[in-house]
C-alpha cells in the first residue's frame, strides 16, 4: 500500500468518521471524553486535552492517532479507570 503524504489534509467526512471510530474506542473501554481528557492530561499524549469540551472539538490529528493505537488506547482508558 502507498505511504500517506506527510501533511495530509483530511475532509470533514474523514473527521465525521474518525469522531464516530473514536466513540467507538471510548465505549469499548467503558469510558466517557471526560475520562479521556483525564488520561491525555495526566499522559500528556495530547496537548490542550482539556481545552476541548467534546470529541468534536480535537484535532483530527489527534483523532488519528487514537484511533491508529486503537488497542493501546482502550488498555490504558480501562487501566485509568480502573484506578480512579
Amino acid at each position: 500500500p502507498a505511504e500517506k503524504p506527510p501533511g495530509r489534509q483530511y475532509s470533514e467526512s474523514d473527521g465525521a468518521a474518525l469522531r464516530g471510530e473514536f466513540g467507538a474506542i471510548l465505549k469499548e473501554a467503558g469510558a466517557n471524553f471526560d475520562d479521556f481528557q483525564t488520561w491525555a492530561r495526566q499522559t500528556g499524549i495530547i496537548k490542550d486535552a482539556d481545552a476541548a469540551a467534546s470529541v468534536d472539538d480535537l484535532p483530527i490529528e489527534s483523532l488519528v492517532r487514537c484511533v491508529n493505537a486503537r488497542a493501546g488506547l482502550v488498555e490504558q482508558l480501562k487501566a485509568a479507570k480502573g484506578a480512579a
